[in-house]
């Protein structure tokens, strides 16, 4: 059930909401230092442990400014687990954070990276310099006139 998010319908998603917290925890808890997609539930859950191995990247799959950091990720070729938030149910972690907006970006030593913008920053930073497609112009007035 769980693993059929992205493609439910809304009461669909009703039904899944109704899932045990502990039941998500404990189906996401062996993935959580892989690349697998896990969904973590809100409210009074803490925030899962760290992923010691890859960046993560909290959101949900209908929010266009986590397809903007994913897209961005995924055109450099850099790896990361997506972890789906309930953002009807904020978790307070996520909260105190940033209000509860997404994405989030978690690097593996634990520090928390907002907005969308500055996640693909990192992105385009931590890809070598030949990896994935080039996203930014070399010229920096065209690059300037990019993000205006």
């Amino acid at each position: 059930m769980i693993r059929s998010f992205l493609t439910k319908s809304k009461k669909q998603m009703a039904q899944i909401a109704a899932v045990d917290p502990a039941e998500i925890k404990a189906h996401a808890s062996t993935k959580l230092n892989t690349l697998e997609r896990i969904m973590w539930p809100g409210g009074s859950e803490p925030k899962p442990a760290t992923n010691q191995n890859h960046v993560r990247m909290y959101g949900h799959n209908l929010c266009p400014f986590v397809a903007r950091a994913r897209y961005t990720f995924a055109c450099k070729d850099v790896a990361f687990q997506e972890v789906y938030v309930d953002l009807n149910d904020k978790a307070q972690w996520h909260l105190d954070f940033n209000k509860g907006f997404v994405p989030v970006l978690e690097v593996p030593s634990g520090e928390l990276i907002p907005e969308s913008g500055i996640c693909s920053d990192y992105a385009n930073q931590v890809a070598g310099p030949n990896q994935g497609l080039k996203l930014i112009p070399d010229d920096p007035v065209a690059a300037a006139m990019m993000r205006t």
